[in-house]
């Protein structure tokens, strides 16, 4: 993003280190959505693509291999406040999740339909960024949603109308995405994060 006419973020400030580090060149191409990012990469229209991205099976027989987690993160069930809070994932029954086809939350609740039986899946547009698809909670136009436990702490600090129902297993870690085949890359990316 920009903010004071500067370019800023996390993840940016990461990748420019990594290439200061390196001595390479860099360009910072912002992908439309989150399956563009990954699509980038598969193209070689992109090195190495940054944004917590979880490793998956689906994503890894795209042809994308994943660096060692810089961040760890649990995948929760977001849902309006007023819904009566639960003890296990069989209370999701008649229950709808929204979420983004190319994330990594569609393949957890993919697994969760095995489990929960009438727990439906619908796909949303894959330009809706997860906190859009929060506020969609929030105000009732979706019912349930997944989101990792990072971005819900942040929206509850200002949505009072959601709430955290379930985490969905352990912490997943989170890395840089990089063709598969590209060892001396992914070595140094694995290298940086090791140290920084």
């Amino acid at each position: 993003y920009i903010w004071r006419g500067e370019l800023l973020g996390f993840n940016y400030e990461l990748a420019r280190q990594f290439a200061k580090e390196n001595k390479l060149r860099y360009e910072i191409i912002v992908a439309p959505d989150n399956k563009a990012m990954l699509e980038y990469i598969q193209s070689g229209k992109a090195d190495v693509a940054l944004g917590y991205l979880t490793p998956t099976v689906e994503r890894q027989k795209m042809g994308i291999a994943f660096s060692r987690p810089y961040h760890y993160a649990s995948e929760l069930v977001v849902a309006k406040a007023e819904l009566p809070e639960i003890e296990s994932v069989n209370a999701l029954k008649g229950h709808t999740i929204y979420a983004r086809r190319s994330s990594s939350y569609w393949e957890t609740a993919k697994e969760l339909q095995k489990s929960v039986k009438h727990l439906k899946l619908i796909a949303v547009k894959e330009d809706l960024e997860t906190e859009t698809i929060i506020a969609g909670v929030a105000n009732g136009s979706y019912d349930l949603t997944i989101a990792d436990s990072h971005i819900v702490d942040l929206e509850m600090s200002f949505r009072v109308y959601i709430q955290s129902l379930i985490a969905l297993g352990e912490r997943k870690g989170k890395g840089w995405a990089i063709k598969k085949g590209h060892d001396q890359g992914l070595g140094k990316v694995k290298g940086f994060i090791k140290e920084h």
